[in-house]
């Protein structure tokens, strides 16, 4: 549940909801900047309760073959069919060179909690033994 004015996590249950949301920016930014991007997936998505709802959302999109993270805030007022890219930037590029070291942009999504327990399960099991 969304708190007027404070941002918080959004779960994947809308996930359509969201990737359209996340398209419709790619395709703001697409012909505003004569641009062609074209949107993969999302990975993180937040809410911010104001004269409507703000969404920030974290996405995969492609620039040309190259996978790279963008962020997008996006203005909504159902009630008035309204929708609005607030803002769109570049955070990040996903393709890692060979033997090199990246942060990694969201740590908490789930593919890495799986490999954390992985690890510590795994470690575990050489305690044991």
């Amino acid at each position: 549940m969304a708190i007027v004015g404070g941002l918080v996590d959004v779960p994947f249950e809308n996930k359509v909801e969201f990737d359209d949301l996340a398209r419709f920016a790619v395709q703001d930014y697409n012909q505003k900047n004569n641009a062609h991007l074209e949107f993969v997936e999302n990975l993180n998505v937040k809410e911010q309760v104001v004269a409507g709802m703000l969404y920030y959302i974290t996405f995969v999109a492609t620039d040309g073959g190259k996978k790279k993270i963008y962020e997008a805030k996006i203005w909504v007022k159902v009630w008035e069919n309204f929708k609005k890219v607030v803002e769109f930037k570049l955070v990040g590029d996903d393709s890692a060179k060979p033997g090199g070291i990246i942060n990694v942009p969201f740590p908490n999504c789930p593919e890495f909690q799986d490999l954390a327990r992985f690890a510590v399960r795994d470690y575990n099991k050489k305690e044991v033994n």
